[in-house]
């Protein structure tokens, strides 16, 4: 009887139990799920974004009110108090927004610091003279004194002269009296930094617009009348190209930035195209879009051959190549050369019969120089590494649908030349013009050799003789670089020659391909002896324009 009312009680137990975990289960699939706010939304009327979550951390940008931006990181500062971390102008800088002064939100983000409606970002004491500035197309010297006259005042600034207006318009020139900087009051700009275009952002009509680049900040301004008509903080870092056009075939205009090319592998080149949304530039598409094609490209090298499929859209191939020695460098004793390759991504904006397409290209890379990079020390191990571009995957996306379309789809084997695989490669001692200076030389050793005499000439670490620059570092010749049909280097080379002639002498080219505006030839040094010693490598670089070489550059570096 005690064991039969044990066990009721067991059953009663487990069905009591049962029954509360479905209650329990059913509840939970009736609670409202939680909604994560993502971005965040500044409500006070102006907010620093600082480069710290401190009152006093530098100020990097500022934030309007309403202004909405991707939360990527929330954190307390040492008084308990929130701050978030957010993308500052177009995306590229990063800075601390304070908590107290904005809300969570799932709004969308408007990605631009903007100033004012008919104002600039920083102040400028006369902006019409700021603008007039811009809009130069001659920034010598010749051309300022011409246009804002000769009352000025100079004062040295270490190795520069300012020129200073009183109304004030300043620009300050270097030692070989070329302008380096100009400005009105407290805001100036390297004339370099400067670009500007024709274009269409608020206005539909046709280049109502000129659209100026300064350092890191956007200027729109009426083209016919140069009032300002709004500024934006790009945060990009160095734009080297700015367009603007309906590149999504959606009828909008849009805007397209690209920072300059950073050749290492692992910091793709900052670039995006902007939609523009009310007087906001959201973005379209950046360096993580286009990644869906990767998974139809697959290379493996057995040995020294190269083979690799693609099948993405309506192309199916499979390609293979023989891998000259020369590539794997001091990779040699790698035996599984499959894990030195890896698929890197680009993407650009061009133009075909009027029409705009998005240009994306994969890379297939292997490393083919790994070497160490500052002070010596008793542990140290390869932290750098040179890619050789084996093999290139180009594909033309139209753009004008919902999703994109592959208009078409192109390969390229860097090694598809049998000839050119055993040419003898560059030695140390290549990296120079021929019965002329080379790498390593002094700077008077480099000058003699061009026919100077000594007595005549003025020491300098930066020299220019017979059409050749020299540039000198701790007492060696670093940097060669000629325009001139005069000079050519030790193998025969020489600007005018085609790039056939350039490749049956050096071979197909380690970083580039045939065609490309600047190809590079490697060649390195590492003493077997001594793991600690020194190692620097030389490069030969040579610039084509429309297929004949354009310039010759020899280059090392030296890492201490």
């Amino acid at each position: 009887m005690k064991r039969v009312s044990f066990l009721l009680a067991m059953v009663l137990c487990w069905t009591v139990f049962f029954s509360c975990s479905d209650i329990g289960y059913a509840r939970a699939q009736t609670q409202p799920a939680v909604i994560v706010m993502k971005n965040i939304k500044v409500t006070a009327d102006e907010v620093n974004i600082r480069q710290d979550k401190s009152d006093t951390g530098q100020i990097i940008s500022k934030a309007y009110k309403n202004d909405i931006y991707e939360l990527l990181v929330e954190a307390k500062d040492a008084r308990g108090r929130v701050w978030y971390k957010v993308e500052a102008g177009f995306g590229n800088v990063t800075g601390w927004l304070a908590g107290w002064q904005c809300k969570r939100t799932n709004e969308k983000v408007n990605t631009a610091v903007k100033s004012k409606q008919g104002e600039l970002l920083k102040s400028c004491s006369n902006k019409e003279l700021y603008i007039k500035l811009l809009l130069l197309e001659d920034y010598s010297l010749k051309n300022l004194l011409k246009t804002f006259g000769k009352s000025y005042s100079i004062k040295p600034v270490y190795t520069y002269k300012k020129y200073e207006y009183k109304n004030g318009v300043y620009f300050e020139v270097n030692e070989e009296n070329e302008v380096v900087t100009v400005g009105v009051g407290s805001r100036g700009t390297y004339v370099d930094s400067i670009k500007k275009i024709t274009g269409d952002i608020f206005s539909k009509n046709k280049g109502n617009e000129r659209i100026i680049l300064d350092s890191s900040n956007l200027i729109i301004v009426d083209a016919v009348s140069n009032k300002v008509l709004r500024e934006y903080a790009t945060g990009y870092q160095d734009i080297e190209t700015i367009l603007t056009g309906n590149f999504l075939g959606d009828g909008a205009a849009e805007l397209y930035l690209c920072d300059s090319e950073d050749y290492d592998k692992s910091i793709p080149t900052k670039k995006a195209v902007y939609k523009v949304v009310n007087d906001d530039f959201v973005k379209a598409c950046d360096e993580n879009s286009f990644n869906e094609y990767a998974g139809g490209i697959k290379a493996t090298i057995d040995n020294n051959i190269l083979r690799m499929n693609v099948d993405i859209g309506s192309y199916h191939n499979g390609h293979m190549s023989v891998i000259p020695d020369k590539v794997f460098y001091n990779t040699r004793s790698e035996t599984e050369k499959s894990k030195l390759l890896s698929l890197n991504k680009d993407w650009t904006i061009i133009q075909e019969n009027g029409k705009w397409y998005i240009l994306v290209q994969y890379s297939v890379d292997i490393v083919m120089l790994t070497y160490y990079w500052g002070p010596l020390d008793e542990n140290m191990k390869n932290n750098t590494s040179m890619y050789n571009d084996l093999a290139r995957i180009t594909l033309l996306l139209d753009m004008s649908g919902r999703e994109p379309v592959i208009y078409r789809t192109e390969c390229r084997i860097k090694y598809n030349d049998d000839k050119l695989l055993n040419l003898k490669t560059l030695e140390f001692e290549d990296a120079a013009l021929k019965n002329g200076p080379e790498l390593g030389m002094t700077m008077g050793e480099a000058y003699l050799s061009l026919g100077g005499k000594l007595e005549t000439d003025e020491y300098s670490d930066y020299m220019i003789y017979k059409d050749v620059e020299l540039f000198e570092y701790c007492g060696s010749i670093v940097d060669i670089y000629t325009k001139s049909a005069n000079h050519m280097t030790s193998r025969g080379v020489k600007v005018g020659d085609s790039i056939e002639k350039v490749e049956s002498i050096y071979g197909k080219p380690d970083m580039g391909f045939s065609g490309d505006n600047k190809v590079e030839y490697k060649f390195c040094y590492t003493n077997p002896k001594n793991e600690l010693e020194v190692t620097f490598y030389r490069t030969m670089k040579i610039y084509y324009q429309d297929g004949l070489v354009n310039a010759i550059q020899f280059h090392q570096v030296m890492l201490d």
